[in-house]
């Protein structure tokens, strides 16, 4: 017998119940796999989100503390209205968001 032919009547081959086996295995494999990828997807996805609201949330603050450090009229103890050279500003706090007027 050469090396190329494959022996039919014998051991040669695989049996059904190995090849659904094989498949089962696979394919828990492949969803431990899926489920491993969708997690590390998530959470750089979430630090991603937090990583620019923390920017936008810097960015607010640098801001007010420019505006204060500029502030002319601030010694009676209220910021809510001030003056600096921009002229006369507000700030108010209106559904949970803080507006610079």
């Amino acid at each position: 017998m050469k090396s190329a032919e494959i022996e039919i009547d014998g051991q040669a081959g695989f049996t059904l119940i190995e090849i659904i086996a094989v498949l089962i295995l696979t394919g828990v494999l492949a969803a431990m796999v899926g489920s491993g990828l969708a997690a590390a997807v998530q959470g750089y996805l979430v630090a991603r989100e937090s990583s620019a609201l923390s920017q936008k949330a810097q960015l607010a603050l640098n801001r007010l503390t420019r505006e204060y450090r500029l502030c002319y009229d601030c010694d009676d103890g209220t910021l809510d209205q001030f003056t600096n050279f921009l002229g006369e500003r507000t700030i108010t706090l209106e559904n949970s968001r803080l507006l610079l007027d």
